[in-house]
């Protein structure tokens, strides 16, 4: 097993979040499939919450957060091409990551201040390679 975040870790970690600070009700999306379902809205697009976003091996690559006068959609689409309703889209050309994103899970937080905490848990303790701000990578 490799020490690289996958979906099945990043979801685990929610709820150890969730149990560790007592914060019920996180809903977490299915994954969204930016290549397939990009006629279909994202969950919680109108929401404040975190989002994961993943390669084609569901590998995790970055972490953001949206809170307080922004929604998990509006963050979105500064690294997918905006559709017509702002709610769904493509990658971005502009945008570089590591390997090509495929896929997205979103976390919808009860409250605009628990998207910062969780978004900060989930970057340090899973370190994705394309989140740089706020990160200490281990040595080997």
């Amino acid at each position: 097993m490799t020490d690289q975040a996958t979906v099945r870790k990043v979801r685990k970690l929610i709820n150890d979040y969730s149990v560790k600070y007592n914060i019920q009700n996180f809903e977490t999306s299915s994954l969204y499939d930016v290549k397939k379902d990009w006629l279909k809205p994202w969950k919680h697009a109108a929401d404040q919450g975190v989002y994961a976003i993943f390669g084609p091996s569901k590998l995790l690559l970055y972490v953001g957060k949206a809170s307080l006068r922004s929604s998990l959609g509006k963050r979105l689409v500064t690294y997918f091409k905006n559709s017509s309703d702002g709610l769904r889209g493509e990658q971005r050309k502009h945008h570089t990551w590591s390997e090509d994103p495929q896929f997205i899970l979103t976390i919808r937080v009860n409250k605009p201040w628990e998207a910062p905490s969780l978004e900060e848990y989930l970057i340090n303790k899973l370190q994705p390679k394309d989140n740089t701000n706020g990160i200490h990578r281990k040595s080997k």
